[in-house]
């Protein structure tokens, strides 16, 4: 799966502010939605600039105070905001560290910053706290706080441009990975498949956040079930027939089988910290795995989406067992 792409103009931008204590705020335009963007790109922003997780503060899906932000879709969000974001905290620590050089008149190669302090490699005893260095700056600036800015544009540098005619071109800069197993139950009366259980384990990176990962990852196979079994647009004469959630229905926590999920670690050169996608990489494994599943279940193979049971049991009546047919 993509983890961004240059299909469409996928870019994002973000700024970070830097706070009297030391602390920032983060500015990005991505929509959280449930899939934890704002913790993650916290996460990426407080490990970059060498502070703790509370003090990062966020401002996010606010189009009139966050600068460009091409969507949280295409499984981008952690990879292509994430980079953004931390080119943005990159952007602040070599302000914080340069002003650092000039008050602690020592070279900025020499300097290291840990625990909101900035101290000479050697001599810990020459130090400033990023409060004193935040305070300083803004004085000599005439006001202007310390602000870094970071962009990001998904595959900057994308010689052949993708074609879906040639099947050729650079789709993205990192794919993630991913491996399926399921479990079903077919009611060859009534042409009904159950899924009881879905082993899925996924190549996301490195896990920025392994409960978030896990989250992304059960949420891509209650997506893909829900495509898999129930999901249809009844498109008739132009019109759509189900228009709402009562005809059109999704799955709920009662439709859920047993999940076991696991990430295989890996490390990603592009993404931040070695991170890629993770938010839809499951899904087409997960339908292709339940169809194989039923195959094997009924011997009976369903090649279009959903599965419903007027298909089983069609596909049984073609083969001749099993269903209505067999008990008439």
């Amino acid at each position: 799966m993509f983890s961004g792409s240059p299909y469409y103009p996928f870019a994002s931008a973000a700024v970070l502010k830097l706070a009297d204590d030391g602390g920032a705020t983060l500015f990005a335009g991505t929509v959280e939605m449930g899939q934890g963007s704002e913790t993650t790109l916290s996460q990426i922003a407080a490990e970059e600039l060498g502070v703790p997780l509370s003090d990062i503060r966020i401002v996010s899906g606010d189009t009139e105070l966050t600068p460009i932000e091409f969507g949280s879709f295409l499984s981008g969000g952690a990879f292509v905001t994430g980079k953004a974001v931390r080119l943005a905290a990159e952007d602040a620590r070599r302000q914080l560290l340069e002003m650092a050089a000039r008050l602690l008149e020592a070279d900025v190669r020499d300097l290291e910053a840990r625990d909101k302090v900035v101290s000479v490699k050697g001599a810990s005893h020459r130090r400033l706290s990023y409060g004193e260095i935040i305070a300083a700056s803004v004085k000599q600036a005439n006001g202007d706080p310390i602000i870094g800015k970071g962009y990001h544009k998904s595959v900057p540098d994308a010689g052949l441009h993708p074609s879906l005619s040639t099947a050729k071109g650079r789709w993205t800069e990192a794919y993630g990975f991913a491996s399926q197993l399921a479990e079903v139950e077919v009611d060859t009366w009534t042409g009904r498949v159950r899924v009881l259980r879905v082993v899925t384990y996924h190549d996301c990176g490195f896990p920025l956040n392994p409960q978030i990962v896990e989250g992304q990852i059960e949420g891509c196979v209650s997506m893909a079930l829900g495509q898999t079994l129930q999901e249809r647009v009844d498109l008739r004469e132009g019109q759509v027939f189900n228009p709402d959630f009562l005809n059109y229905r999704l799955p709920i926590t009662h439709d859920t089988p047993a999940m076991v999920s696991g990430m295989i670690h890996s490390n990603e050169p592009h993404g931040p910290f070695g991170a890629k996608e993770v938010g839809e990489g499951a899904v087409s494994g997960v339908m292709a795995a339940v169809a194989n599943a039923v195959y094997d279940a009924a011997g009976v193979r369903i090649t279009s989406l959903p599965i419903t049971p007027a298909k089983v049991l069609a596909a049984l009546a073609a083969a001749g067992r099993g269903g209505r047919q067999e008990e008439e």
